[in-house]
């Protein structure tokens, strides 16, 4: 199986970029109709993202310490 980037780290520069890119658009181009930004939002969104990190992160330190020990 070929190695794969890691998507979730990829795209978090990108969610940043975008997030910063709506926030400059609504300042310079308010729409009436709606709130506008939401920071309690992009909060979670970065939150939830940061956590699958984590996440992801947290089962593999332990995996590689077993893997390690029982190779030794």
């Amino acid at each position: 199986m070929p190695h794969l980037p890691d998507v979730v780290l990829w795209s978090i520069p990108a969610f940043v970029l975008l997030t910063v890119l709506e926030i400059v658009s609504y300042r310079f181009h308010p729409d009436e109709d709606e709130r506008g930004y939401g920071a309690k939002d992009t909060a979670t969104s970065l939150t939830m993202g940061l956590g699958s990190l984590l996440f992801d992160a947290g089962w593999k330190i332990p995996i590689l310490a077993v893997y390690s020990f029982l190779y030794e």
